[in-house]
């Protein structure tokens, strides 16, 4: 039963967006809207996946903590010779995304030998290397490499990182900081950091 729900409302979803292509009015517009907007907070609300709407409990780690308690992000840098850190772009890692490279480095990157530790090591510094030089050209990379900004995002909240150094990286760093929410709404820099991989070449 649930199924058969879901799948209505995804037909529902696609017989509006279709009457909108052929009517093309407002009247058609306003509805789609009212339908999309209905179904999302339903969705939310519920809390049960009907594709194209989503919950993304893949990416949302619902938090019933406290504003004392510890929360942890993995972080993507490269390194230039002055020893100057830029973030890594999300796009570098494409057609992985982001939040896959960091449960990567939570989950399985502990387990790796020393050999693929290194293996690793290069393929990051080569994607970096490869963006810095796309981004000081003022070219897509990543899954905008074909369509430019046409492509659809992986997650539309990424922080975008378009800015480079002239001169190449000299090293690719990949850390773990550690944060309380209480300490650091009140000082932003009130985080701690252990580096996980760093890998010059």
């Amino acid at each position: 039963m649930v199924e058969i729900a879901r799948l209505s409302v995804f037909a529902i979803f696609m017989i509006l967006a279709a009457h909108v292509a052929w009517r093309r009015t407002r009247a058609a517009v306003n509805v789609f809207l009212a339908y999309t907007i209905g179904a999302s907070v339903a969705i939310g609300v519920t809390q049960l996946d009907a594709w194209p709407f989503s919950t993304y409990r893949l990416a949302n780690q619902t938090w019933a903590g406290h504003a004392n308690d510890t929360w942890t992000k993995v972080r993507f840098f490269a390194v230039d010779a002055r020893e100057r850190e830029w973030e890594l772009d999300p796009e570098v890692f494409a057609p992985l995304h982001l939040v896959s490279m960091q449960f990567y480095f939570r989950d399985v990157y502990p387990k790796l030998s020393a050999g693929d530790r290194i293996d690793l090591g290069r393929f990051l510094m080569r994607r970096a290397e490869a963006s810095r030089r796309a981004i000081r050209e003022d070219r897509w990379f990543g899954n905008e490499r074909l369509l430019g900004p046409l492509a659809a995002p992986d997650w539309s909240l990424y922080a975008r990182h378009r800015a480079a150094p002239a001169d190449p990286y000299v090293a690719v760093r990949v850390v773990r900081e550690f944060w309380k929410p209480a300490e650091r709404l009140n000082d932003p820099r009130a985080f701690t950091r252990n580096i996980i991989l760093e890998f010059r070449g």
